[in-house]
């Protein structure tokens, strides 16, 4: 009790690592509030659906912007002068909400579609059903549209 603090070496954090954890809980937290919301205690399935290939080159490039301007609309702007134009619509929804709380970090898709499939077992245990992991470029549904990196859309039935 008397001893010094740790000091921790900022270079031993592995700040994938970290974000992948961030991510499950937040899904986790996410699923109960969409359950509590439609009011089904015990739900048949849950559908994670992990968002498409093209908004996570979108993030990374939003982060590159937001590195030079926090100007919602110049930052729109710059986008779409870039191959992701043909989203245009789409991101000048999503770019407002990002400017007021930019991602921290961001992973690949592949490796964030591994972390939900590794992690399955954990959601079936917490929500006593069975998870599907649908990729939203695959799997047609209206929700898939609302995933984003880091927070995948959520079907409850």
């Amino acid at each position: 009790s008397v001893q010094k603090w740790p000091k921790y070496n900022e270079k031993k954090i592995n700040k994938e690592i970290e974000y992948s954890e961030k991510i499950i809980e937040n899904t986790l937290a996410d699923i109960r509030y969409v359950r509590d919301l439609i009011k089904i205690e015990k739900p048949k399935d849950i559908t994670i659906i992990v968002a498409s290939a093209w908004k996570y080159k979108f993030i990374m490039e939003f982060q590159k912007q937001n590195l030079k301007t926090k100007n919602a609309g110049e930052i729109i702007g710059n986008l779409m002068k870039t191959n992701l134009r043909k989203y245009g619509k789409e991101i000048s929804k999503i770019v407002p909400k990002l400017v007021s709380r930019p991602p921290e970090f961001v992973i690949s898709k592949s490796k964030e579609l591994k972390l939900f499939v590794d992690n399955k077992n954990v959601f079936e245990r917490q929500f006593g059903c069975k998870i599907v992991i649908q990729d939203a470029n695959k799997f047609k549904h209206e929700k898939s549209a609302n995933a984003l990196p880091g927070k995948p859309a959520i079907v409850i039935t």
